[in-house]
């Protein structure tokens, strides 16, 4: 599973998310672009600890669950639901928003010593769990639109 500390999958990421513009259109969903790079800032400050959400306990929040998620080789499903928490930031300046998301994908370079938060539905993972979690969001929704 590709992580986010790895240089090269960073890269990637940033290039597919430097391709986003405000027309870019989805093949799948409900989400505009200027919704889904929003939906990426309020991932990355959940994941980052900036923002505290309630932990719900249930099978996601195991430690098989969390495997599932962070490692398991299985695609996202299209149209999954997306828990509330991460429908947060409401889009603003196209541009300076996906610049956000871009400054947020730096912080990776920084490591794993860092403060990490709590997943609404997968608990405490790891930093490496939270690389590898966000870099499968990341890719779902950048193949959503496209890029």
């Amino acid at each position: 599973m590709k992580s986010l500390f790895d240089n090269t999958a960073r890269q990637e990421i940033r290039e597919r998310l430097q391709k986003l513009t405000p027309d870019s259109s989805a093949q799948w969903g409900k989400f505009t672009c200027a919704r889904v790079v929003a939906h990426f800032i309020d991932s990355m400050e959940i994941g980052f600890g900036e923002r505290q959400v309630v932990e719900n306990r249930g099978f996601l929040n195991s430690a098989f669950g969390r495997w599932l998620v962070t490692v398991a080789p299985m695609p996202v499903p299209k149209s999954a639901p997306t828990a509330p928490e991460y429908l947060v930031t409401q889009p603003g300046e196209f541009e300076r928003d996906k610049q956000r998301v871009l400054d947020y994908l730096d912080r990776f370079a920084k490591g794993r010593e860092q403060k990490w938060g709590v997943h609404p539905a997968f608990g405490n993972l790891s930093p490496e769990q939270w690389s590898r979690l966000h870099y499968r969001h990341f890719n779902h929704h950048l193949t959503q639109f496209g890029c």
